[in-house]
């Protein structure tokens, strides 16, 4: 449970810390289309103070969680009204920059530890928190793609969420890959795998393409209509300029895409 006025919440039944924090995502419109905290090489989370004063009531329940070693549920928020709740502890203040340190909990936080183990539980805290952004960098990316995007594949228009892939045009391979809307593409399901699979490829001039393979091949209505019926199409872009496809990008990919089915 998370408090909708505050981001640190107490029940009235705890006598020491605090419940959970929240890092709530701004209205529409407002949201930051990259996440600092995500793509951070610090092995946690930076966590505002409430307010400026160190001393206030919120300030000192989650210092007592930092004293005391008490986990605590971070509510993290990766679309408006939704968020990732993470098992944490605070393992850190940082006074003059006002915040504290949060880390997800490590497997060995579970258990009292002998001293020779608290190496081993920052490393362990280190793969947590790695794991933990890769997920965060996701769905956030996701969210930001599709809003760019109408709710809607580029391709064929689709308009169902539960059908719909936020599309890397650079693959997510690097530390955290592009966390920006310039290389994603809102796809459906269908599109998004003939992206991936190279069976489909988009042109440095937005024009959606076919492999050789699949404009020869005889099938079904699926292929004749599903797929190459969109050759030669354009894409379907985002309202806003900032967030169409990085040209770039395209031409990077593009290149790939002739290499193995052009």
């Amino acid at each position: 449970m998370a408090n909708k006025a505050r981001g640190i919440f107490k029940p009235v039944q705890m006598r020491r810390g605090a419940l959970s924090i929240k890092t709530t995502i701004p209205r529409s419109g407002r949201e930051r289309r990259y996440d600092d905290q995500i793509a951070s090489d610090e092995p946690f989370f930076t966590y505002r103070y409430q307010g400026t004063d160190p001393d206030a009531k919120d300030n000192r329940e989650l210092r007592e969680c930092l004293r005391e070693n008490l986990p605590i549920i971070y509510f993290y928020g990766t679309e408006e009204t939704l968020y990732e709740p993470i098992i944490c502890r605070v393992v850190g203040e940082d006074r003059a920059a006002l915040s504290f340190q949060v880390a997800p909990l490590a497997k060995s936080d579970l258990a009292v530890m002998p001293v020779a183990r608290r190496a081993a539980t920052v490393i362990e805290r280190q793969y947590g928190i790695v794991e933990v952004r890769q997920r965060l960098h996701q769905r956030k990316f996701r969210s930001a793609v599709l809003q760019a995007y109408g709710t809607r594949c580029a391709i064929c228009l689709l308009r169902h969420p539960d059908l719909l892939d936020a599309a890397h045009i650079i693959a997510d391979a690097e530390k955290l890959g592009e966390a920006r809307v310039p290389n994603g593409i809102a796809l459906c399901k269908l599109h998004h795998a003939a992206f991936d699979g190279h069976h489909l490829g988009i042109r440095p001039t937005l024009e959606i393409s076919l492999s050789r393979d699949l404009l020869r091949e005889k099938d079904g209505p699926m292929l004749e209509h599903g797929l190459r019926g969109f050759h030669g199409k354009q894409l379907h872009l985002p309202q806003d300029p900032v967030d169409e496809p990085d040209r770039k990008l395209i031409r990077l990919r593009w290149q790939e895409f002739e290499k193995l089915a052009g």
